[in-house]
């Protein structure tokens, strides 16, 4: 492998990396926000409210 594309393909892996890291954070944010939608005691009672 010449030099030229070695620095090529790590391009393309950086750029994939940086995608996924992007797409990663969003669905993390997602999860969080359906879990702590999710999270209600009977009675309508909230973890906050436990506190």
């Amino acid at each position: 492998m010449r030099i030229d594309e070695f620095n090529g393909s790590q391009q393309i892996l950086m750029k994939n990396l940086k995608e996924f890291k992007k797409i990663n954070g969003k669905v993390k944010k997602n999860l969080a926000s359906q879990v702590e939608s999710l999270v209600v005691i009977e009675g309508g009672t909230t973890i906050e409210d436990l506190h």
